[in-house]
């Protein structure tokens, strides 16, 4: 996947991307939550781009599915496999059980993320890379 954007930041040779939303996005509104349909992104920057530049990046595509998966799934999977557990473990009070055990699952999803974020910061951010100064 490319796309354009304007270099914000440079710290040695990795630079933050700003980038508009584009058709690319289809329905995702992840970038919502950095305001108005912009997402900030880090990326390798071997060309020596500076700030302000417009900048064209490169992400790889299975890269961006399976962040999407880990990020939406995991912690979905988590929820309700705690709802089940925490049900089962408190039979006597099945559903106030698996509402406990759902907020324990969502907490150990976060903290798994928090830690998968941590580990393998580095190898994750070199996906994106600016191929080129527009």
């Amino acid at each position: 996947m490319k796309e354009i954007g304007i270099i914000v930041r440079v710290e040695d040779d990795r630079a933050v991307v700003q980038i508009n939303r584009s058709e690319n996005c289809g329905s995702c509104t992840a970038c919502q939550a950095f305001g108005e349909g912009v997402m900030r992104l880090e990326a390798a920057n071997p060309i020596g781009g500076r700030v302000g530049d417009r900048v064209q990046v490169v992400i790889e595509p299975r890269q961006v599915v399976k962040s999407a998966a880990l990020v939406f799934l995991l912690p979905l999977v988590f929820m309700v496999g705690g709802y089940f557990v925490g049900a089962a473990l408190w039979a006597s009070h099945r559903e106030p059980g698996g509402i406990i055990g759902a907020t324990i699952g969502l907490s150990m999803a976060f903290s798994l993320l928090r830690l998968i974020d941590r580990r393998y910061a580095d190898t994750l951010q070199n996906d994106a890379v600016i191929e080129r100064i527009v």
